[in-house]
This record gives structure tokens, sequence and C-alpha cells, in this order.
């Protein structure tokens, strides 16, 4: 494969490079949460990931979240189980 020694090629590539690594950087965000089965309100909590603006989450509901840590979002899932949102997994 020829190189190009093109001074616009490499300065083109180089910004699609950064803007791929922003993208990816992006796109690795995560959040704690607590999750819900629609039908059986069993709660567990969960490490979601951000892909395209929304957290990644299947099926199951969003019952409570985003949280910083997985303490947080136990100490959540708890008070829900007491109020009877939710049933522990």
């Amino acid at each position: 494969m020829k190189q190009s020694s093109n001074p616009l090629a490499i300065a083109v590539l180089s910004l699609a490079m950064l803007g791929f690594q922003a993208a990816s950087a992006q796109a690795a965000e995560t959040k704690w949460f607590v999750l819900r089965h629609q039908t059986t309100s069993n709660c567990w909590t969960a490490k979601l990931i951000r892909i395209g603006g929304q957290f990644a989450r299947g099926s199951a509901l969003i019952a409570a979240g985003p949280y910083s840590t997985e303490n947080e979002a136990r100490s959540r899932m708890s008070e829900l189980v007491s109020n009877g949102t939710c049933r522990a997994k």
C-alpha cells in the first residue's frame, strides 16, 4: 500500500481519528442504575453504558438512577423494596 505524503490527507485522517476517539469516549460513559423486570417486579443493580445518548438496558425498566456508585444504587434499591415498588432479585 502506498503511503501518502499529502499534508491535507494527513490532516483529514488526523481529524477523523480524533473524532473517532471522542465518539468512543462518549460511548463508554457508564452509570449505575436500579433495573426492574416489567412483569415480576424483581429489581437488581446494573452498570449501564451510554450509546447514542441513551443508556442500553435491553427490556428491563429503569426503576432508579443514574448513580455514580453501586452503593448508591443498592441503597435506592433497598428503599424501593421497602416501599413495595420492587422485589429483591
